[in-house]
């Protein structure tokens, strides 16, 4: 490999490790490229979980990793909100360990009020922006509440736009449908996407 590459940037899921299993190769080509000196890192537009527990499963797989050494969709977009937009009400499409990220950042979340009627939520509280990703969780009171709040005016992010997860025989719905859906329903298009192939998530990286 050339000298003048210091560092690499790997995917996980599906490149990496499928599962809970390496893919072949991997352990094995991680540890020569770190032997030559190669700064490693990895990426995940799963906003599914912290980074040490990404971190972990890789130490678990036979590859030496710290949560620094792990990039998320949902880490780029809490480091880049709160770097540009702290202030911003955000409403969550997504799992409980994401919007445990992004308040980890200092981020405002309103979905604790979500129980109460959302338009009434969301004139008392307001929402700036939809924040849509990768949810197991999908409801139609999600769907509805995302709906409303961008009808009112709020921006529209999301942490990842995959059509499908890669899972051990066979993938499972990602964000992508529900980003597709509200793009639809409202006619607007999402304006921060976080994960790959945004130019963020790279520029995050860089900064390891």
């Amino acid at each position: 490999m050339s000298r003048s590459i210091e560092g690499l940037i790997f995917d996980l899921d599906g490149t990496v490790y499928l599962g809970n299993a390496a893919l072949p190769g991997a352990v094995e080509g991680i540890a020569a490229l770190r032997q030559q000196g190669k700064h490693v890192l990895f990426v995940s537009n799963k906003p599914l979980e912290p980074r040490d527990t990404y971190a972990k499963k890789l130490a678990n797989l036979g590859i030496d990793a710290t949560p620094d050494d792990v990039i998320t969709s949902a880490y780029v977009l809490g480091y880049h909100l709160a770097q540009t937009e702290p202030h911003l009400n955000l409403y969550v499409v997504g799992e409980e360990n994401l919007l445990h990220e992004l308040r980890g950042h200092g981020l405002q979340i309103v979905n604790e009020f979500m129980e109460q009627d959302p338009m009434d939520v969301i004139r008392t509280n307001g929402v700036d922006a939809v924040v849509v990703a990768f949810d197991r969780t999908l409801s139609y009171r999600k769907l509805n509440t995302a709906y409303q709040a961008l009808q009112t005016g709020a921006r529209f992010f999301a942490t990842n736009a995959d059509k499908a997860c890669p899972m051990p025989g066979g993938a499972i719905p990602d964000a992508g449908g529900t980003i597709a859906a509200l793009e639809h329903m409202t006619g607007r298009k999402v304006e921060l996407l976080a994960g790959k192939p945004s130019n963020l998530i790279t520029q995050v990286a860089l900064q390891k």
